[in-house]
């Protein structure tokens, strides 16, 4: 994203103006944010001031090379009419160049101009007026993760709506969602990720609840509401009686990119038809949050508008690719677009991953599985699996054998498991099968651990009033691969369960139930636990010598073989195939087959297939924070497994400053200096206590061990690593500073140079805190001080000051005047801000006195008097 920074006074006196100096009498000052993005070196503007009456009182271009830093600040004086009120002053930018010279215009098609930008203002004839631009450029940015990418203040996005998977064959739908019947059927995707790219922590997404608009029908899709198959309450009738979509699914996820924060925040839409349709939502992201998902205020700022038109007045399909700002812009598509600069706009929803967590307990990814399209008594085979979760989290990590899903854990965490079993076959045009049971728990899983699941199937339905019920729906079965547990037969691996949920039962029919219509609840999968995981039981022959149905499969008992069927249905263990004959046909997951009676549903105790009392499977879960309900799931059965966000490290500091309990992480880790325990990057909670903590200059498995040092957590922002401290002239008087290495980091007289090193290798540059003191010890405050920054490591290298930056404090003016810390007279034994040219009577100008003359005349240079008490440390961030 491009942000320009423009300073204009706009005076009410009509005499000449001059660049940069504001005019000596009234005027309006207006300032505009600074261009930041690489590569832009000068920009090009007009100014126009008007009067009330439309009069044009300036009218003209500057440029940031002639008025201002080359780079985008520009600084002008211009006039308003104090007699004709109120003044409007428009800002509009003309070109973005780069090159060194300035000169190298950008192609209009790389950014989206956000045209004339307008602010009414009062001209004060003894006063001047602030006025603010800030103007956010959105620019097109030289990579692309859907189709086309843009840039939005350093964060690059992409967007896209896709109806068909080629753009030149309307017959090529998108087949991704399931429609009632339990088919793939025709699916619309908006496409929406971001990144922050390499080393960027905070990444966040903006997304308004998405409209599809048929004429005088209109639903709102909630694309907060979940990740996965939405319920239908997040699909919410808005205006008239119809609605286009079967089925919505929000997918939202990170990318496993190296050192990338790049996440995802898609739409899928189930379209059922309709005439005149049109989809529209809107998105934006930034760098970092918004306040209450607001832009900035006195901001311009891009965001994308998706305005689609789906169909015609026929109801065909007209949408098929539409990449951001293609050539249906501005007009309709994916397009980007800019708030009014006094306007924010405020968006439905946010979504942030990776960089940051999310709040403990929340999810921040989902792997959803399916039965994969499968339908009837067998499960799915790998290629069904493979089509079902490509461009997904599941896309190939998903082992499939004899319908049986295989999936390894991909990272160590606390898991949310939601089971759902499938529902029960329907009878005729009137009775419902039961609803699957929907079961949740907690589990915490290791990177690497193996789960093995069964997604059930529906019960295959009866269309007719006669002849036989629904089959019963199949259970939803997760299970982890475990020594020592039960056996999965057609597998030959061992697990122990971790939740499953009951199948539906199927309808009756016939002389069971045909009509009047009957009660669904009856048949509903349970989310209670019976049993001991046996199979339902089957129907013999009831006494009006009609046939019966089959039970449930259980987890470990096959279900119950009804008197006319010829295969019951099988437990987990044993297939899981569902109870059938010919077309009388239960669904995978031990769903019972049925007759004249609805065959039970399959569960962890199946459900029984008696006469007239069929009923759905019963569930398990052995899970943290555990919840379930009856009958809460219709069509096929699913599984979401969602990794939750962990609670953020802490780290808790002794109030005593003893070395006994000195902080560290609260999952037991160490930072590698205190300025990693009070800016730590991996989303912990920052420290802001001064102590005694653990450090790891060089990680676990380094050449330094873990040490306790003292931290400082509160002066300027905390964070500074404590070298040493010391009386004067005790400490350091003709004494060597190595014996005082691992003294108490909290007691009086203490060094940590034997740590320089470890800085020294970690390279890069470093604040410093030298402070002096006449005070009761050395925990009370420092009157003189020097902070400055070095990049070199300042006990062996003689630099004689070259890299040394004067930060705040005291600085000494005497003999060649302070220049940082370094090397000189004595070797590594002593490091001073003396160059190695000055003269022994500069020596009181030195910093760090590692070996120090007896005599305070030594500290001179910070003001203090002579053979006074000093305190004296050095601290480094």
């Amino acid at each position: 994203m491009v942000r320009a920074h423009l300073l204009l006074c706009v005076c009410a006196a009509l005499a000449a103006c001059v660049a940069g100096v504001p005019a000596p009498g009234p005027g309006v000052a207006i300032t505009v944010a600074p261009l930041d993005l690489p590569g832009v070196t000068n920009a090009r503007y007009r100014l126009e001031v008007k009067n009330h009456s439309g009069q044009v009182v300036v009218d003209r271009e500057l440029t940031a090379d002639a008025y201002g830093d080359g780079a985008g600040s520009v600084s002008y004086v211009a006039p308003c009419d104090a007699d004709d009120n109120d003044n409007t002053v428009t800002l509009t930018l003309l070109d973005l160049y780069g090159g060194a010279a300035g000169d190298a215009a950008f192609a209009a098609s790389d950014y989206d101009n956000p045209g004339p930008l307008t602010q009414t203002v009062t001209c004060e004839p003894n006063a001047d007026v602030a006025v603010a631009f800030d103007l956010t450029i959105a620019r097109r940015a030289n990579q692309g993760f859907f189709d086309v990418a843009i840039s939005f203040d350093n964060i690059f996005c992409s967007a896209k709506f896709d109806c068909l998977k080629d753009p030149g064959d309307p017959s090529s739908t998108i087949d991704l969602l399931f429609n009632a019947d339990g088919d793939r059927d025709t699916t619309l995707v908006l496409g929406f990720a971001c990144t922050g790219g390499l080393g960027r922590a905070e990444t966040w997404q903006y997304l308004d609840d998405l409209d599809v608009v048929c004429g005088a029908d209109a639903v709102r899709v909630d694309v907060g509401a979940g990740v996965g198959v939405l319920p239908a309450g997040a699909i919410s009738q808005t205006s008239g009686t119809q609605n286009p979509l079967f089925a919505a699914a929000v997918y939202q996820g990170e990318e496993a990119l190296s050192g990338v924060d790049k996440q995802y925040w898609n739409v899928a839409l189930g379209f059922a038809g309709g005439s005149d349709c049109v989809v529209t939502t809107r998105g934006t992201a930034s760098d970092g949050s918004f306040a209450a998902t607001s832009t900035p205020p006195g901001t311009t700022w891009p965001f994308i508008h998706w305005n689609v038109a789906l169909t015609d007045g026929a109801g065909a399909i007209i949408c098929t690719q539409h990449p951001v700002n293609d050539a249906t812009c501005p007009a309709s598509g994916v397009c980007v677009e800019y708030t009014a600069i006094d306007t924010p706009r405020s968006f439905g929803q946010a979504f942030q991953i990776g960089g940051a967590p999310g709040l403990p307990g929340e999810p921040v990814e989902a792997f959803t599985f399916t039965p994969c399209g499968a339908v009837g008594e067998n499960g799915p085979a790998q290629g069904d699996c493979d089509a079902a979760y490509v461009g997904g989290t599941l896309s190939g990590a998903v082992t499939v054998t004899s319908g049986y899903q295989r999936w390894t854990v991909p990272q160590t965490a606390t898991y949310r498991v939601t089971a759902r079993g499938a529902q029960g076959g329907d009878t005729n045009t009137i009775n419902e099968g039961g609803y699957g049971a929907e079961v949740i728990g907690e589990f915490a899983l290791s990177a690497g651990d193996e789960l093995v699941l069964v997604v059930g199937q529906d019960g295959v339905d009866k269309a007719g009033c006669s002849d036989w019920g629904g089959g019963g729906g199949g259970g939803s079965f997760v299970t982890q691969v475990a020594a020592g547990g039960d056996t999965v037969v057609p597998l030959g691996v061992a697990v122990t369960p971790l939740v499953v949920a009951g199948g539906g039962a199927g309808a009756g029919d016939d002389v069971y139930g045909c009509s009047p219509a009957q009660d669904r609840a009856q048949y509903d999968g349970l989310a209670t636990t019976a049993g001991s995981g046996g199979g339902g039981s089957g129907v013999a022959a009831p006494g009006d010598g009609t046939a019966g149905a089959s039970g449930g499969g259980g987890y470990a008992g096959d279900g119950g073989l009804g008197a006319s069927q010829v295969t019951a249905p099988r437990s987990f263990l044993n297939g899981a195939t569902g109870g059938y004959y010919t077309l009388h046909i239960g669904g995978f997951g031990g769903g019972g087959g049925p007759w004249n009676d609805g065959g039970g549903g399959g569960g962890y105790t199946g459900g029984s297939g008696d006469a007239l009392g069929q009923t759905g499977g019963y569930s398990y879960n052995v899970g943290a924070n555990p919840s379930g309900t009856d009958g809460a799931w219709p069509g096929p059965g699913q599984v979401v497994i969602e990794r939750l966000a962990a609670a953020p490290a802490t780290v808790t500091v002794n109030g005593a400053l003893t070395e006994g309990d000195p902080g560290r992480w609260s999952d037991g880790s160490v930072a590698a200096t205190c300025d990693g325990y009070a800016h730590p990057v991996g989303g912990e909670v920052a420290a802001d206590t001064d102590g005694v903590y653990v450090i790891d200059l060089d990680g676990a498995g380094g050449t330094f061990a873990e040490v306790a040092v003292y931290c400082d957590m509160t002066t300027d922002g905390g964070g500074w690593t404590k070298m040493e401290s010391a009386t004067h002239p005790f400490l350091f008087s003709g004494a060597n500073w190595d014996d005082y290495n691992g003294a108490t980091p909290s007691g009086e007289n203490y060094s940590g140079l034997y740590l320089r090193t470890g800085f020294e290798d970690a390279g890069g540059c470093y604040t410093y805190r030298f402070e002096v003191a006449d005070a009761g010890d050395w925990l009370s405050t420092r009157d003189h001080y020097t902070v400055w920054t070095q990049c070199h490591d300042p006990f062996t290298a003689s630099t004689n000051g070259s890299d040394y930056t004067f930060v705040a404090g005291e600085e000494a003016v005497t003999c060649s005047g302070f220049n940082g810390l370094h090397d000189a007279y004595q070797g590594n034994s002593m490091a001073s801000d003396v160059d190695t040219t000055d003269s022994y009577s500069c020596w009181y100008m030195q910093v760090v006195p590692t070996v120090q003359y007896a005599g305070s005349k030594y500290l001179d240079g910070y003001g203090v008097a002579y053979l006074q008490r000093q305190w004296q440390s050095l601290w480094l961030r």
